[in-house]
């Protein structure tokens, strides 16, 4: 109390390239301000002369707060249509990413995500491009066991597990960006026991649940003989979740008979058979099925 602040009685200007030229007309009252607010807090007289290097410190810590911020910020707005971020606004999903450690990483075409044997808990969020989770047997037969699109949440917890002969994972299908979560976070719940961190444990429970009946949908499907059953069983199973009797496949053809554990060639046969008899109309990857045979 009473004390004297003094910031650098001596000041000599250095020479400014234009990006910082303009930070320093921007910023010097921002600091200014600041210096004030601190010293009226702690009750001390300043002597308002400036400091470089306070400055200097001052405005590095003023943009990586900015730029945290801004990543953030572009956070939360790629997955507000998450379904695992529903109910919650976009300032509290930038708290929750705080607490649950959210870092985006980048994978190109092909890529190994993450496998599913780490025994740490894997959460990641798409918020751009595609994911699919797939099987691999020692011979290097591959089986996709699940498509994750945009906004789509995968996790090695939704029932895959890696044993000692095959071994799962996640790949980039394409170019895509992964939002990851710290898993363990999920559950740990913080001091400030948030309303919004009780509503994105719900979320997550539903997904859970959700990946649950598309598993058992699966296993419906692959339990048919024949190729036509197959097909017909995805199919039926398609048009009751759209609503409609055209739908998208949310694959490519080769990835369809990866799903469907069949060959690709024997697929495309039976498909051209479904379409001649009239059952199953196909354009690439849009399929319109008979009412009849729903």
């Amino acid at each position: 109390s009473g004390g004297l602040l003094n910031f650098n009685l001596w000041f000599r200007r250095p020479t400014l390239y234009p990006a910082e030229l303009t930070a320093h007309k921007l910023l010097k009252p921002i600091y200014y301000i600041i210096v004030r607010k601190f010293c009226q807090t702690k009750n001390i007289r300043l002597r308002l002369n400036f400091d470089l290097s306070i400055y200097k410190r001052f405005v590095l810590c003023y943009h990586i707060y900015t730029i945290c911020c801004k990543n953030h910020n572009g956070y939360a707005m790629k997955v507000l249509n998450c379904p695992l971020f529903s109910g919650i606004r976009a300032e509290e999903v930038k708290k929750l990413y705080t607490c649950l450690r959210a870092k985006e990483v980048k994978f190109e075409q092909g890529v190994e995500i993450c496998a599913y044997d780490s025994g740490k808990g894997v959460l990641g969020v798409v918020t751009s491009g595609e994911v699919v989770i797939k099987k691999i047997d020692p011979n290097g037969n591959s089986t996709i066991l699940d498509h994750i699109q945009k906004n789509g949440v995968f996790s090695d917890v939704f029932a895959f597990t890696s044993t000692e002969v095959n071994f799962i994972g996640a790949y980039a299908s394409e170019p895509t960006t992964v939002v990851f979560l710290d898993y363990p976070s999920v559950f740990k719940r913080c001091e400030n026991a948030c309303e919004y961190h009780s509503t994105f444990v719900e979320n997550f429970l539903k997904i859970v649940i959700e990946k649950s009946k598309t598993l058992s949908q699966r296993v419906e499907i692959l339990s048919n003989k024949t190729i036509r059953e197959k097909i017909l069983s995805y199919a039926s199973i398609a048009v009751k979740n759209s609503g409609s009797l055209t739908f998208t496949l949310p694959m490519s053809l080769t990835s369809f008979a990866e799903y469907l554990c069949v060959d690709r060639s024997a697929m495309m046969r039976e498909l051209k058979k479904l379409s001649s008899q009239g059952v199953l109309k196909t354009n690439k990857r849009v399929f319109t099925v008979d009412e009849k045979y729903i």
